[in-house]
């Protein structure tokens, strides 16, 4: 029998599953690739989380060029800026300009549904709800022909 692993085991093992989570979920709302995606978390993960009611971070110049390159639908100068700013390669500030790019068009993203929406029914009350329906039903069918 084997042994249980430690309590830091545990805790890098549900890092880790929550690491690959959130990049399935950011490949899954993007289309972005693996290595993208894997950037895209590290970069969220690195950025601290603001507070309620603090202010948002400032844009830096270098992610403004890049903002106003796409708006002017200059691609190819949105990728080299990308690059300069982050020291991506090739590649890579491709699909970061390209799932940016593809984000913009999507437009806004539908709300998920909320967990009791998706929570499943209960099977002892969706029973007995039957049971009530079934017994209405007998009881008019015993009570119209008894007349």
């Amino acid at each position: 029998m084997s042994e249980s692993p430690g309590p830091g085991t545990l805790a890098a093992l549900r890092q880790r599953l929550a690491k690959m989570l959130a990049i399935k979920l950011y490949r899954d709302a993007t289309g972005a690739g693996p290595a993208v995606a894997k950037d895209a978390d590290e970069r969220m993960v690195a950025r601290k989380t603001p507070v309620k009611g603090a202010a948002a971070p400032p844009v830096t110049p270098e992610a403004r060029a890049v903002g106003e390159a796409l708006r002017a639908g200059n691609r190819g100068e949105a990728i080299r800026l990308y690059r300069d700013a982050t020291g991506a390669g090739l590649e890579a500030a491709t699909a970061a300009i390209d799932a940016m790019i593809a984000e913009k068009q999507a437009g806004p993203r539908p709300t998920a549904p909320s967990a009791a929406a998706l929570r499943p029914l209960n099977p002892v009350l969706l029973l007995l709800g039957l049971a009530v329906l079934f017994g209405t039903v007998f009881a008019i069918v015993i009570l119209a022909l008894g007349d």
